[in-house]
């Protein structure tokens, strides 16, 4: 048959050729229908049980006790899932609930461990504010009151994953810190130590001892100025008692005729008043920087006193021995030089001792000194050692509180005050199969069969070479029809399909 025209669509064209066509299409219709009816009753029926689970908040507020596990929910069902899809895990079940039993060929583990996986699945839900909130597990299998026994196993088992993941969280970090706050301890014990050491070996210049120091360097200071002091009037004393000395020398080198009555004044001794006014002068100047028991002040005061009873005692004398011999006068004098004597050499140890402590008073100084020079650079030392000990030490306590709230939250997480998996929704044995679809599987059927049959049916009108209307004669002889005679019905129906035409040649 000639191709027709195509410029517009003929629809009578198309429901005439199912008309003459329409076993071809119903044939290869019903045989489709039958195929998919023939699948349903042979395919297994497989059922399906979901059960929802729902994702319960800590039930301490966060503001008393903050969880250490931080980690998403979906990132932990990760984790679990591939711990509830481990092979160990999918054997067990498999051995629990018999699920290959009808099955009496032998396939491996690896393979029925992978089957199991198929059929599991675990889809997230959003929260009212997109947050997940919840998940539902589901699970696929041919026996309606095993399929959902597995579902709540399954269910179990991410319940109970989910506190073991949380425990292991919480206790691995707290074990972390712990294990820090050890390090961080011993790094402090051992600054610590570094600073007891580093103290210990500049003990005198550290920067607290600075104060301590200068006034220990003013008291030395002021001991030195006495000392030297004392030193002064040692010294002036010597020069007075080598004086007295000098004074008997002369008086035993002359006469006894040294010591003279003035004229006019009969019984009187005139003598060099000169030492005694000096003593009284360094007795003024002593009680100007010392107390009447400061040992200077007693000394020059037994000097004077020594002097003036000399004196008394040389006028009594005088006066009561007038014509005594000259040796009596002169061993007088002799015992006199001995006691001065012996009171220079009492006199030039005490210099000694005091020029020996000024000495070692001189080294003090200069040791204090040198400690007041080096304290700058001992401070800044030492404030490097203390800034990394501060430092160490603020981070040790920042350990300390976060491993005192791990533990809190540990304790938490065992007595499964956390986050927590609920289920909401336990599985229920399934009343329908979810596979085969009955009317899926019909409906494909029935389309599948018209469109197999309407493609045969118009293959079988493209190679038919009957003219059965009037405008393929004219499309195919480029010519016009006059009229159409109609065959009779059972002529028609003998004859096959077609018509005889009356056409021009124009």
């Amino acid at each position: 048959m000639p191709e027709a025209p195509t410029a517009n669509i003929n629809i009578e064209y198309y429901l005439d050729l199912v008309v003459r066509r329409k076993w071809w299409i119903i044939l290869p219709a019903l045989v489709s229908i039958a195929c998919g009816v023939i699948y349903i009753k042979i395919t297994p029926r497989v059922y399906k049980a979901n059960t929802l689970i729902l994702v319960q908040p800590q039930r301490i507020p966060t503001s008393y006790v903050e969880p250490t596990v931080t980690e998403g929910l979906e990132s932990r069902l990760r984790t679990i899932t591939q711990q509830v899809y481990s092979r160990t895990n999918i054997e067990k079940i498999i051995d629990e609930f018999h699920l290959y039993k009808d099955k009496p060929e032998k396939k491996p583990t690896m393979k029925l461990v992978e089957g199991i996986r198929q059929k599991i699945d675990v889809n997230l839900r959003g929260g009212a504010r997109g947050d997940t909130q919840s998940f539902e597990i589901s699970f696929e299998w041919h026996d309606p009151g095993i399929v959902a026994e597995v579902t709540n196993t399954l269910a179990g088992q991410f319940i109970e994953q989910n506190l073991k993941v949380r425990e292991d969280m919480a206790m691995g970090t707290t074990a972390f810190l712990e294990s820090e706050a050890e390090k961080m301890r011993l790094r402090i014990e051992a600054q610590e130590k570094k600073i007891e050491v580093f103290k210990r070996e500049h003990m005198g210049m550290l920067p607290s001892q600075l104060e301590s120091n200068l006034d220990m360097l003013d008291q030395l200071k002021n001991e030195l100025s006495n000392l030297e002091t004392r030193e002064n009037a040692q010294k002036q004393e010597i020069v007075m008692l080598q004086r007295q000395i000098q004074m008997l020398d002369a008086v035993r080198a002359r006469s006894p005729g040294l010591i003279q009555i003035a004229p006019g004044e009969p019984g009187q001794i005139r003598t060099d008043e000169s030492d005694l006014d000096h003593l009284r002068v360094l007795l003024q100047q002593l009680r100007l920087r010392y107390t009447e028991k400061h040992p200077d002040v007693v000394a020059v005061k037994r000097k004077i006193a020594l002097v003036q009873n000399n004196t008394s005692d040389d006028l009594n004398a005088a006066t009561e021995t007038e014509g005594e011999p000259e040796a009596e006068f002169e061993d007088s004098t002799g015992l006199q030089q001995n006691q001065i004597r012996f009171q220079v050499d009492d006199l030039h140890k005490n210099i000694e001792s005091y020029q020996g402590r000024i000495m070692a008073i001189k080294k003090e100084i200069q040791v204090y000194n040198e400690r007041i020079e080096r304290i700058p650079e001992v401070e800044l030392e030492l404030a490097k050692l203390t800034r990394d000990y501060a430092t160490t030490r603020e981070r040790y306590q920042v350990l300390l509180q976060k491993k005192i709230d791990a533990r809190m939250a540990e304790q938490l997480e065992r007595r499964q005050k956390g986050e927590q998996f609920k289920v909401l929704d336990p599985a229920i044995v399934p009343q329908k199969p979810i596979k085969p679809d009955i009317k899926k599987a019909l409906l494909m059927a029935l389309i599948a069969g018209l469109g197999l049959g309407g493609g045969l049916a118009y293959l079988r009108e493209m190679l038919d070479g009957t003219f059965y209307n009037a405008r393929d004669i004219e499309y195919f002889l480029k010519t016009d029809v006059l009229a159409t005679i109609p065959l009779a019905g059972q002529a028609l129906e003998a004859k096959g399909k077609g018509i005889r035409g009356i056409f021009s040649r124009s």
